[in-house]
């Protein structure tokens, strides 16, 4: 019988998640969650409560979800919004970069290869959702990394939907060095709930999703996601609203989200 875990993080103090492994098992037929006090849980497995206050979990025996494989990268494209030559109608080689952030992702997305998205620093406005939706393969991996973590900002103030949607199958996706500020919306979110998708192995790092309008990153029926060291801040909505099976949750800030 599949089983899966929701959580719902928010926090009116600065915490950071500490190293503490955990295990869930027997979590089945219900839902949980956890309106963020003080979290220190990270590695989540298959569902058995040990204990639950005031927002504190201890739960057992160690395990971590398998991310994504990336090696073997067939194709790199290259973003880079404030380099003269940029545009979206260039190859997105290093040399002639795209300009637009959504044009890098679509340009990974369609090209059903195991596929990298390079994206310069600098400060990339969207003003309509980035639908990830018609790969051929969606176990192809998609890599999405800033150049220096903090300073690569992706900003939606007038995209009500999730910025990005990746298609509810998607599977082998990694988030890294990327800044989620003021999105109007959620602004990062995959998987869907019925029927349960097969979205799997995700990875998020070096992130931060804040100040934006709702929730900032919705993960929805997904297996082996991992999220560390990634800052969820002064979000509208929760900072992270989670239903998986098989993650790991380290070093993470979540500080005046809902």
């Amino acid at each position: 019988m599949s089983t899966w875990m929701m959580l719902s993080f928010s926090s009116n103090k600065l915490q950071k998640t500490r190293r503490q492994f955990v295990s869930l098992t027997s979590f089945i037929n219900s839902f949980f969650f956890v309106r963020q006090y003080k979290y220190k849980v990270t590695r989540i497995r298959n569902l058995k409560i040990i204990a639950l206050l005031f927002g504190i979990l201890n739960v057992e025996k160690v395990t971590a979800a398998i991310l994504p494989d990336e090696t073997s990268i067939e194709v790199t494209y290259y973003v880079n919004g404030s380099a003269s030559n940029a545009s979206d109608s260039n190859s997105g080689a290093a040399s002639s970069p795209f300009k637009s952030f959504r044009q890098g992702l679509y340009a990974a997305y369609k090209s059903n290869k195991r596929a990298k998205v390079y994206v310069y620093n600098g400060t990339y406005t969207e003003a309509s959702q980035i639908s990830l939706s018609d790969q051929p393969d969606k176990t192809k991996l998609i890599v999405i990394e800033g150049q220096t973590a903090g300073s690569v900002k992706i900003t939606a103030p007038n995209v009500a939907s999730a910025l990005i949607y990746a298609t509810p199958d998607k599977q082998n996706m990694v988030l890294r060095n990327l800044v989620f500020d003021g999105c109007k919306g959620t602004a990062f979110e995959i998987g869907r709930w019925e029927p349960v998708s097969s979205a799997r192995y995700v990875l998020i790092e070096n992130c931060q999703f804040i100040n934006g309008g709702g929730t900032g990153l919705t993960v929805n029926t997904t297996r082996d996601v991992t999220i560390r060291n990634t800052r969820f801040h002064n979000n509208a909505g929760v900072g992270a609203f989670l239903t998986v099976r098989d993650a790991s949750i380290s070093d993470c800030e979540f500080n005046n989200n809902q």
